[in-house]
């Protein structure tokens, strides 16, 4: 054994070689200027790669088959592990109200290709692509590649289990340069990531900035605390395996207990106390500490800088490097004491987002700016509040329907603009005749449930009937509040989605759409993961854009694991489509659907629910009892029984809805209104528009900062809005 002192150990951090920063220098260069074919010639002079071509998906699941059953399943075993605690990993988003300048959020956002180095010198490191790759799993990330030299078929096989792209047969610094700046045929990755030797280490360090890196990690280290009560064997068994690594590793015992070292035979450092023996693991902030001594969980917490900390002796290292759930790929060097192992969080990105409001209170800003001599930056800030007076805006608190003038012409709520025929209201006021509001609707109930499922192609017990479509909306959310954290939406969307999730105290995440109003399929997937389960929100067609999603894409979202589907088809009637049909084999889908808009019946605040049985139970379980009051009910029955008149009534909003979007170059809408563009003066043209008589919807969020949405109205009513839009825009 050696007797080692502290000062020898905080003295061993040491430089990087100048021949190997040389050397890492110079094939980086070749990489940047010659591309592929100095990959291929560096790959075959270090790697004795005859070429570079990677293993794709079938060769990848070719070498998990030809496995042994036992080893498939470690593999197994060991990723479903690692992903169970790396997914608890993710960074949650947030998002407040500040009255003084509008909403603020976080969003978390996964990159998109992930690079793992995986080790092959003296032996394959399957361990490593699953460490990796299940952090990158867990956190989103959509491609995952890996360089490894010779590519073993564990590493391959490995490779298969995480699902990675593409392994190819490079290492060293090469294959980090590779990843850094694409080089063909390995893509470009936005982040590299895995353990290596000392030119895989140094090349890291230099691509830092063309990429992302997690750490620059060294030689192993572990550091056993141990007394008196520690086994010798099993700790010379826990620094033989670290040791194991190579002669640069770091193993060393730090022990009350002279027998203790002599009998281990191995580094030690003798010292007065646990206490002591501690505080220099801390100083130390190696790779590994091993807590194997007397009341290790108290001293466990006195450790803030290590990689992994292991408790007691039942918890070796050795473990820990393969399949206990916690990562091998950790800080060393004393790196430890500001840095941490790699997790899902070293696979997002945090994305910052404020939506402004009209009314912000921004003078706090415009004074520094001021103050600092930048007059550009307050003068961009002064122009908005020099605007939002001009129009009107003394505050950011507003109603969720402004007030329209008299008379005005009301195109700002999505109403259908017909009232109902004589024959269709004489036919409501008879069936209120006999249903007297003395009693609960018990049976008027059944019958509405009954005329609804009737229309939606259902059974009656897949129906819901409730207080609107908003009342819905509540009961969908406050249903789930036992099994849920987050609501998930794209946004923009109807804002009750938002206004209702943060009343009930739920996390809430509006993922952006794409430039096109398309959706981000993988934002969404990603947002939807995370400790707990998900309700995900989707409007269809959405309001206020006006699109419907591809069908194929909302189904997806709907069967991803741990969410909770709500579709809002408050206007499907306007595109002709729904999803009822889907709700087979979907137990977790519910439909929310209105009679507002295609049958005339704002006024009437009936909605109504489709989905399976659990999902429904849940459901009624939240809601009001007897929720549609009787003349509700008489009014929705006699609305359902001239459903022709009021579908070619939806066909006639349809084609002014075309003659409205051709008119103002709007964006396409398969709904009752119709969003459109109109400038950085739109916040004049909205208070113009009201004092025209026209009432037209303005929205806060960013993207739809130079938009204002129309409703459909009546031929005369879309006339009159034409002509004064014409006239508010000067």
């Amino acid at each position: 054994m050696r007797w080692r002192t502290p000062e020898e150990l905080l003295a061993r951090r040491g430089e990087v070689a100048a021949e190997v920063a040389a050397r890492v220098a110079e094939i980086l260069a070749a990489l940047r200027q010659e591309g592929g074919p100095a990959l291929a010639r560096v790959a075959r002079e270090l790697d004795g790669a005859q070429t570079v071509a990677p293993a794709t998906e079938p060769d990848l699941g070719a070498a998990y088959a030809a496995l042994d059953d036992r080893v498939q399943q470690a593999l197994r075993t060991a990723y479903d592990r690692l992903y169970e605690y790396q997914v608890r990993t993710v960074p949650q988003g947030f998002g407040f109200d500040d009255p003084g300048v509008g909403r603020l959020s976080l969003r978390i956002v996964p990159l998109r290709r992930a690079g793992v180095c995986v080790p092959g010198g003296r032996a394959p490191y399957p361990s490593t692509l699953l460490m990796a790759g299940a952090a990158a799993r867990a956190a989103g990330v959509e491609d995952i590649v890996a360089c490894s030299p010779r590519a073993h078929p564990l590493v391959l096989a490995a490779a298969h289990v995480v699902g990675c792209s593409a392994v190819f047969p490079v290492g060293g610094a090469q294959a980090v340069g590779a990843m850094a700046y694409g080089v063909d045929p390995v893509p470009r990755v936005d982040k590299v990531v895995g353990p290596g030797g000392p030119y895989v280490v140094e090349a890291k360090r230099q691509v830092f900035g063309a990429v992302g890196i997690e750490s620059l990690p060294g030689p192993s280290e572990i550091v056993v605390v141990g007394d008196d009560t520690a086994d010798p064997a099993w700790v010379r068994a826990d620094l033989l395996a670290q040791a194991e690594h190579g002669h640069e590793a770091l193993v060393v015992l730090l022990t009350t207990s002279r027998a203790l070292a002599e009998a281990v035979g191995l580094d030690a450092v003798l010292v007065g106390s646990v206490g002591e023996a501690v505080a220099l693991a801390d100083q130390l902030a190696p790779e590994h500490v091993s807590l194997q001594c007397r009341d290790a969980a108290a001293w466990a917490g006195r450790i803030r800088n290590a990689g992994l900390v292991c408790v007691g002796p039942w918890a070796p290292v050795a473990a820990a490097d393969y399949a206990v759930g916690t990562n091998h790929v950790l800080p060393t060097e004393g790196t430890g004491r500001f840095s941490s192992g790699l997790s899902a969080a070293d696979f997002c990105k945090r994305v910052q987002v404020w939506v402004g409001s009209e009314g912000a209170s921004l003078g706090a800003a415009v004074t520094l700016a001021t103050a600092e001599g930048f007059t550009a930056h307050a003068e961009s800030i002064q122009i908005r509040m020099n605007a939002a007076r001009a129009a009107g805006a003394a505050t950011s608190s507003r109603p969720y329907v402004p007030e329209a003038p008299a008379g005005s012409a009301l195109l700002d709520l999505n109403e259908n603009p017909y009232p109902w025929p004589s024959e269709v209201l004489e036919d409501a006021v008879a069936r209120i005749r006999v249903s007297p509001p003395n009693r609960y609707p018990r049976a008027d109930g059944e019958r509405l449930t009954a005329a609804l499922a009737e229309y939606a192609g259902v059974a009656p017990e897949s129906v819901v009937v409730a207080n609107g479509g908003d009342e819905l909306i509540r009961a969908s959310i406050v249903s789930m509040l036992d099994r849920v954290r987050r609501v998930v939406f794209p946004t923009p969307t109807f804002g009750m989605y938002r206004r209702l999730g943060e009343a009930l105290g739920l996390d809430v995440c509006g993922v952006p759409l794409r430039g096109d109003w398309s959706l981000d399929a993988e934002g969404l997937a990603a947002a939807t993961r995370g400790p707990g389960e998900t309700l995900l929100m989707l409007c269809r067609p959405n309001n206020p854009t006006g699109n419907v999603w591809p069908r194929e894409q909302v189904l997806a979202l709907c069967d991803l694991s741990g969410v909770w589907p709500v579709v809002d088809e408050a206007y499907w009637e306007f595109a002709g489509e729904n999803l009822a049909d889907a709700l087979a084999g979907r137990p977790r889908l519910i439909l929310l659907r209105t009679m507002s808009k295609a049958f005339g019946a704002a006024g009437l605040r009936v909605g109504y629910a489709l989905g399976g049985p659990e999902r429904l139970t849940a459901l009624r379980a939240v809601s009001q009892p007897w929720a549609v009051g009787r003349f509700d009910q008489a009014g929705a029955e006699a609305a359902l029984a001239a459903k022709a008149i009021m579908l070619e009534r939806v066909k006639e909003l349809g084609r002014e809805r075309d003659r409205l979007v051709e008119a103002l170059g709007a964006f396409p809408s398969r709904t009752n209104f119709v969003l459109f563009h109109v400038g950085r003066d739109v916040a004049n043209v909205h208070v113009r528009l009201r004092a025209l008589g026209v009432a037209v919807r303005r929205y806060p969020d960013p993207e739809l900062a130079e938009c204002l949405r129309v409703s459909v109205g009546t031929p005369a009513e879309n006339d009159r809005f034409l002509a004064a839009l014409k006239e508010a825009r000067g």
